[in-house]
């Protein structure tokens, strides 16, 4: 169950990221972290804090909760 809420969460990121159009590359230096950052965190093999989602959710000025449908 733990794998399937962060796959949910690198579902919504990439939905969001793509309907802004903006690559994984640029999102990461957006949130200062790696460049391969948030792609790891798309296909699920990284975990993504809650710091960098309260990030997210204000990037894309959407609830928090839209990373968890």
């Amino acid at each position: 169950m733990d794998r399937d809420i962060h796959k949910v969460i690198g579902k919504n990121i990439k939905r969001l990221r793509t309907k802004k159009a903006i690559s994984q590359e640029k999102l990461s230096v957006i949130l200062k972290k790696n460049d391969k950052f948030i792609g790891h965190i798309e296909r699920c093999e990284r975990r993504i804090s809650l710091n960098s989602l309260i990030s997210l959710a204000e990037y894309f000025e959407v609830d928090i909760k839209e990373f968890f449908k």
